[in-house]
């Protein structure tokens, strides 16, 4: 290869080499804009949602008796600080730190919604989701529950039922080992179309009226869907439309986002 041959491939090179870094801050923007607008948003709906108008991320409310709030909300340090503190409800269960067998939370309550048999969810949930239920038969959506609380003694015996009758492989696709379900924190739910139940903990619920109301309704209430169709291998179990975690405060940032819990959470850390 001649002189001239090498000095034209080694422009071409740092052409394509700029031409990346180029794109790579463009796309860096752009993804910091939309967080950015993401977060805004968010705090709008805080501050509109809140007691007396009071703004939770500046703590100040200066009148009970108007409906808005002057204050400074969107300096990052403020919102930064605001949502660390809203990591309660965002608990992923990993196989380092599994729950005990002997885990049960401080206090389990039954919720006034139609459900299968008896159901218990902890008692920091219960009003979220009967809200949820409430706004859903409002607009004509009879929602179901299907499965709330699990001990670990019942989730073992639900892992070994799906073992015995799919094989290991299979149901480590459909559920958690024993003492990884997040059933067991008392704040995770199956839910299910009262009128549709011949879909009910089936992927085709995801065509039921019940299942389009929580898609576009269900992060008003504090609840995410918790196994989202083409992240399987993000949240290492099958795509599962039934399933609904309570996050509760930055359930609009992580539906914003697009993202599942691990995800948004990496991010945010």
């Amino acid at each position: 290869m001649g002189t001239k041959s090498l000095n034209l491939l080694l422009k071409l090179l740092i052409a394509v080499a700029v031409l990346c870094l180029f794109l790579c801050a463009a796309f860096s923007y752009l993804f910091a804009s939309g967080a950015a607008e993401n977060i805004e948003e968010a705090i709008n709906f805080i501050k509109n949602d809140s007691e007396c108008g009071e703004c939770e991320v500046c703590q100040s409310c200066e009148s009970c008796d108007s409906q808005t709030v002057e204050c400074d909300c969107n300096s990052s340090e403020q919102i930064n600080t605001y949502l660390s503190n809203l990591t309660d409800n965002l608990e992923i269960i990993d196989i380092e730190s599994p729950l005990s067998e002997d885990y049960v939370p401080d206090e389990l309550v039954t919720c006034d919604v139609d459900q299968y048999g008896q159901q218990t969810v902890s008692a920091e949930v219960s009003e979220s989701l009967e809200d949820m239920f409430d706004a859903a038969a409002a607009d004509g959506i009879h929602l179901y529950f299907i499965s709330g609380y699990r001990s670990y003694s019942e989730q073992k015996s639900l892992w070994n039922t799906y073992v015995n009758k799919y094989g290991k492989e299979t149901a480590e696709q459909m559920d958690a080992y024993p003492g990884l379900s997040e059933h067991q924190l008392g704040i995770s739910v199956d839910l299910g179309d009262s009128d549709y139940k011949g879909f009910n903990l089936r992927t085709s619920f995801n065509k039921t009226p019940a299942y389009d109301w929580l898609q576009k309704n269900s992060w008003k209430y504090g609840w995410i869907e918790r196994y989202p169709e083409g992240k399987e291998d993000i949240t290492g179990i099958m795509y599962s439309p039934w399933a609904f975690r309570y996050v509760g405060s930055e359930a609009k940032l992580i539906y914003d986002s697009g993202l599942t819990l691990e995800e948004y959470l990496n991010l945010k850390n």
